[in-house]
C-alpha cells in the first residue's frame, strides 16, 4: 500500500466510501417511503443499475425480506470511530472534507438516537425515525 501507516489510511478512506454509501441508502429509502415509491421496485431498479453496490446488497434485502437492520455486520460505534479518524486525517492533510464530516455526523446522530449498540444498517431505521417513517419488511 505504501509507507508505514498506508494500510490504515487506506482502511479509513475505504470506510468513508462504504459508510457514505450506507448513509445515502438510508436517506434514499426514507425518500422512497415519504414519496410513495415502492421499496421492492426501487430495490429491483437499483440492483440492476449503476447505483448498485455491495453495501446496497448487504443492507436492503435484509430490511425488505426480514425487517432486519443487521444486514451489514459492522457496528455503528466502529464506523463512527473510523470516520472520526478519517476526518482528523483529512484535516491534518489539509484537504476539503465535507462528505467525511457529514457522514461522521450521520453516524453519531444515529448513535445518539439510541442505536449505539447497533449495526450500520441501523442508519436506515435512524433516518426513518427522524422523518416519522417506518421502514421494514415488505
Amino acid at each position: 500500500m505504501g509507507d508505514i501507516g498506508a494500510g490504515t489510511r487506506t482502511k479509513l478512506i475505504n470506510n468513508l466510501i462504504t459508510m457514505g454509501q450506507a448513509s445515502l441508502i438510508a436517506e434514499a429509502l426514507s425518500a422512497c417511503v415519504a414519496t410513495g415509491v415502492d421499496l421492492r421496485r426501487f430495490y429491483n431498479v437499483i440492483s440492476s443499475g449503476g447505483g448498485n453496490s455491495g453495501i446496497f446488497q448487504m443492507v436492503v434485502p435484509a430490511i425488505l425480506d426480514e425487517g432486519s437492520f443487521e444486514g451489514m455486520k459492522f457496528s455503528l460505534a466502529n464506523a463512527a470511530k473510523d470516520l472520526g479518524y478519517f476526518v482528523t486525517m483529512a484535516q491534518e492533510a489539509g484537504i476539503e472534507n465535507r462528505f467525511g464530516t457529514e457522514v461522521h455526523q450521520v453516524l453519531v446522530q444515529a448513535m445518539n438516537q439510541g442505536l449505539q449498540d447497533g449495526l450500520v444498517a441501523g442508519l436506515v431505521d435512524a433516518a426513518a425515525k427522524r422523518n416519522n417513517l417506518t421502514i421494514g419488511k415488505q
